[in-house]
């Protein structure tokens, strides 16, 4: 009989724990290991599968989030009756397999309590924080070959961590997280070494002069500071929106792989608005992807091409307009939505994104902080497939999933 409770409780310890074990996983795979990340999403899944069969009360409600993205993932698996790329549809289903594994692993699993997960979402910032801190250290050491990459429109190769578009992402969440943790602190000490971190982090970003990252930050900060003077009708945070826009200038003027960053990005806008050679330029050659995926979704404004098929249709499309580009740098889109439109059609993809818009609106009024870490993946969502990419798109689902369970103290 002692061995049989031995075994009941044994079982429960892992159905109970099983979640938040797999959840460091995913944060840790997030940065570090691709693989580690496949293998946290499919044992998050399992965690739920068993607490699921532990209990005596069989009834589950589906969610408003279980029910979009199971719609986006048979978007994917639908596909195959029109696609001309068997290989490639088998490739991506299974690569946005998390589409079904998250949202199904958290329902069926038991909830997370606050303080599991604060320490989630401090992990999640000290992962981060070391990937910024040795790419800022190689920076350093390689300073004047990094200026001159950044004045090309080169980005760093992350030394341990995701590419910088990921990374960068990664980062600006990361600062939310930050914000977060210093707003609800009362420890006066606590309160310093946050800020120190944060002062730090930003310093960082700076350092490695990450475009998204550093553009998304002052969004979020002008977003708050209009909502607080417009809605909260506090006047006096105009004077910090113009501190804002001058600590902008400041950056730009006395950083010099910010200033970098910046006279290359003011190059490439003019470049597109006098339509100029967009070779070997960032948003040069994304426009063009653009303007290239733009003849597809005209030509199939319906059902769209097949995902696992656009990037041939891109390919050929690019043949009959090059929009100046030589062959090595016509690229795949890198715009969500017009990646939806492409792939599945107009109608498909907005209603998708209206249901999207509701469900982030559902769960910000039960919890804010969803509401500033969904800007930056929203901003996102126009320079990349956000929701395509293993990392960005496990992470939005993460997040999403896993704060709607944290109360706040304060609404703000």
């Amino acid at each position: 009989m002692s061995k049989i409770v031995s075994k009941e409780n044994y079982s429960s310890f892992i159905s109970n724990n099983a979640l938040e074990w797999s959840c460091y996983l995913l944060v840790f795979g997030l940065f570090y290991s691709r693989a580690l990340l496949s293998i946290s999403t499919v044992l998050i899944l399992l965690s739920g599968l068993l607490s699921f069969y532990q209990k005596k009360n069989k009834e589950i409600k589906i969610g408003l989030i279980q029910y979009l993205f199971l719609a986006i993932y048979a978007a994917f698996i639908f596909s195959i009756f029109h696609t001309e790329d068997i290989n490639e549809w088998k490739s991506i289903v299974f690569k946005v397999n998390y589409l079904i594994l998250l949202p199904f692993g958290f329902l069926l699993a038991p909830k997370l309590n606050q303080v599991k997960i604060k320490y989630l979402l401090a992990f999640f910032i000290l992962c981060c924080f070391a990937c910024l801190t040795i790419d800022s250290i190689y920076v350093l050491l390689n300073y004047e070959h990094f200026i001159k990459q950044v004045a090309v429109s080169k980005n760093i190769v992350s030394v341990f961590g995701p590419v910088h578009t990921e990374l960068g992402l990664l980062s600006t969440v990361s600062f939310v997280l930050i914000i977060y943790f210093i707003s609800i602190e009362k420890n006066k000490l606590k309160l310093l070494l946050l800020t120190s971190l944060s002062l730090v982090f930003f310093l960082e970003l700076c350092v490695i002069s990450f475009r998204f990252s550093l553009l998304s930050i002052f969004i979020i900060g002008i977003l708050y500071l209009l909502y607080q003077t417009f809605i909260l009708k506090k006047y006096i945070q105009l004077i910090y929106l113009v501190l804002v826009a001058f600590s902008a200038v400041v950056l730009i003027k006395t950083v010099p792989p910010v200033k970098a960053r910046y006279d290359n990005t003011v190059q490439d806008i003019y470049s597109i608005i006098e339509n100029k050679n967009p070779n070997y330029q960032s948003l040069g050659q994304r426009w063009a992807a653009v303007k290239c995926t733009t003849e597809i979704i005209k030509k199939n404004a319906w059902f769209g091409v097949s995902p696992s098929d656009l990037k041939d249709d891109m390919q050929a499309q690019y043949q009959k307009d090059s929009y100046l580009l030589i062959p090595e740098n016509r690229i795949f889109i890198h715009n969500q939505f017009l990646y939806y439109a492409a792939s599945f059609g107009i109608p498909f993809t907005v209603v998708v994104f209206i249901v999207f818009l509701i469900l982030i609106i559902k769960k910000t009024q039960k919890n804010y902080l969803i509401f500033w870490l969904m800007v930056p993946f929203f901003l996102h969502m126009f320079s990349d497939n956000t929701l395509e990419r293993q990392i960005s798109g496990g992470c939005i689902l993460f997040f999403l999933l896993l704060l709607p369970n944290l109360n706040m103290k304060s609404q703000t």
